[in-house]
Order: C-alpha cells, then structure tokens, then sequence
C-alpha cells in the first residue's frame, strides 16, 4: 500500500457510484411497489394491511440497502490505496474515519435507550452533521486531488462545485428550517411559508449537486482506472 495503486482506488469509486445507483433503484422501486398495493387494495382487492405493508417495506429495504451499504464502505477502502504523491490520501483517510464514526454513532442511536433523550437527541444530530460535513470536504478534496494527479483539471473544477454544494447547502436547510418555524410563530405565517419554499428549493439543489458527485465519481473512476 506504501506505493499506492491508483487503478484500485479509481475502481473503488466505480463501486461506490454504482452502489449508489442501486439505491436510488431501491429507493424508486419501493415507492412503485406501495403505489401497486395502494392501488390494488383502493380497488377492493383486499390484500395485506398498512402495517404490514410497513413490514413487509422495512424488511426489504434492510435486504437491500445492507450489502449497498457494504459496497460503499468497501468503495472507501479501495480509495485509500490512492498514491501517496497524488495528496489525496489524507483526506481520504480522514473521510473513511469520519463515516466509519458516523455509522457507529447510528448504532449508538439505535439501541442505547440512554441516547435517546431529547437534549442527547439535538446534540447527537449536531454531531453527525458536523461529522458528514466534514466527511464531505475531506472526500471531495480526495477526488479535488486525485483528478489533479491525473491531469483533469474539469474533474477537480466539478469537485469544488460538489464540495461547496454539498457542504453549504444542508446549512442553509438547517437554518432555513428553524428560521421557518421561528417567523411562522413569531412573525407571520406567511413569513413562515415563505422561507420554508427556499428550503425546499435548496434542499431540490442539493439533491441535483449530489447527482452531479455520482457522475463525477464515474468519470474520475474511469479516468484513474485508465490513467
């Protein structure tokens, strides 16, 4: 590992793109498949319940998104093998240790009882949005570094435009978000209203800046694989 393997770390971001585009499949499917059963049982077929239906959804969504979730982290560690001379290593390193935290965190979260009181609660989510913002930079400034060693400076243009997005964008939501609630009591509702529509339409950038990583994550997989 000493001397880095830059086809691997460029296959490693392959794996993560296309993990991502499995989840959105997932994603996508499952909306279709409640739509299917809504529509059968509005018909008067009968069928299953919505609680079973929420089940039957948990349960399959937990099939699927697990070994995709595997597929990213194991996309993570194959970037890592980057060469050290690119100067995308560290950030690279940094970000696998901040999402590996993230998950754990999640764990904590989900089974500690003692986690779940409404101030530990405020300041867990803080946490983690902190900690993914800083996984974000630390990742972007991989592929930021990463698309300079092979020599593509329009790839390391589009990771400063992710970088900014990703990181800049979920802060404004956040306080767009608070700032709704705050004019919608205090002020007017329709003050309220008003901020919470820039929310959304920030929150509709943020979703395309993150369609704009996985394309990226393509075309520098590629890129670093061939170079």
């Amino acid at each position: 590992m000493g001397g880095g393997n830059l086809k691997l770390a460029g296959i490693g971001l392959l794996v993560q793109a296309w993990s991502y585009i499995g989840i959105i499949v997932v994603f996508f499917s499952m909306i279709a498949i409640g739509v299917i059963v809504a529509l059968t049982r509005s018909g008067g077929g009968g069928g299953i319940g919505p609680n079973e239906v929420g089940i039957m959804f948990a349960g399959l969504g937990l099939i699927l998104l697990i070994p995709l979730g595997i597929a990213i982290l194991v996309g993570y560690v194959l970037c890592v093998f980057v060469p050290p001379k690119s100067n995308a290593r560290t950030p690279m390193i940094v970000a696998l240790a901040l999402s590996v935290a993230m998950f754990l965190f999640s764990i904590l979260q989900a089974v500690g009882t003692a986690f779940n009181s409404p101030g530990l609660v405020i300041a867990f989510a803080g946490l983690r949005l902190a900690m993914w913002i800083g996984q974000i930079v630390c990742f972007c400034l991989f592929m930021k570094a990463a698309a300079t060693y092979v020599r593509r400076d329009d790839l390391a243009q589009s990771a400063n435009i992710v970088m900014y997005g990703l990181t800049i964008g979920p802060l404004l939501v956040v306080v767009g978000a608070f700032l709704a609630g705050l004019l919608g009591q205090t002020v007017a509702p329709a003050a309220g209203i008003a901020m919470f529509i820039g929310v959304a339409v920030v929150s509709v950038g943020i979703l395309v800046v993150w369609v704009m990583q996985v394309f990226l994550m393509f075309r520098l997989g590629t890129a670093m694989k061939n170079y």
